[in-house]
């Protein structure tokens, strides 16, 4: 395996649960630069996505392995 896969994977659950997020919300943040010129429903449906997942994401975490 690589180096930082056994790093990544060492972290406690709630380390690993943050680094999720903030991978998370900078993606979101990545297509919203992208839709700028869109319609903006787009982007508060991408919003509305990001927050969801983002809430989802602990009780996945906890429930599958």
């Amino acid at each position: 395996m690589i180096p930082i896969w056994n790093t990544l994977l060492s972290l406690p659950p709630g380390a690993l649960l943050l680094l999720k997020l903030t991978v998370l919300l900078a993606a979101g943040s990545c297509a919203h630069a992208l839709l700028a010129r869109a319609n903006p429903r787009w982007r508060i449906v991408l919003w509305r996505v990001v927050l969801t997942s983002a809430l989802i994401l602990p009780i996945a975490q906890s429930l599958l392995p």
